[in-house]
């Protein structure tokens, strides 16, 4: 037997009653109020990130105008206090970026100046192939 709990008065209840044994509330209300509850909860979890992503390009900004570790803003500027968990995170990507890190399935991601490395070592062998063929060329042709 599935026990569920009334959205009214937060009792326990049976999934099969057809009324809260509690405070008497109807499923078909109990239902509709839970549904209610769920656009709720979906919508501020939507302004949320929102707010979240917002908030994020407004410390990028400021990291932009003073940098965050310059000294340039205060410690005990209240725009720096409202932003500091934004700038710790920008922070920690930039570490991130710079060291490399395990995401949280395990898997290895390399830091972008290694990711670079590795392009431009595959643009030089190709110049160097394509300086070889070319040097091949003229001296057959010679």
């Amino acid at each position: 037997m599935a026990v569920g709990e009334c959205p009214e008065c937060n009792g326990v209840i049976s999934e099969h009653a057809l009324i809260c044994p509690h405070c008497g509330l109807p499923k078909e209300k109990a239902e509709e109020l839970l549904e209610a509850k769920e656009r709720e909860r979906a919508e501020r979890e939507a302004k949320w990130k929102e707010y979240d992503a917002e908030m994020m390009a407004e410390a990028r900004r400021y990291c932009r105008e003073g940098g965050s570790g310059l000294g340039l803003h205060p410690p005990d500027d209240p725009v720096r206090r409202t932003l500091q968990p934004y700038i710790d995170r920008i922070d920690e990507e930039y570490v991130k970026s710079r060291e490399g890190y395990y995401d949280d399935e395990g898997n290895w991601h390399a830091p972008t100046n290694q990711v670079r490395s590795r392009r431009e070592r595959e643009d030089e062998k190709k110049r160097k192939e394509e300086a070889e063929w070319e040097s091949s060329g003229r001296a057959a042709k010679n």
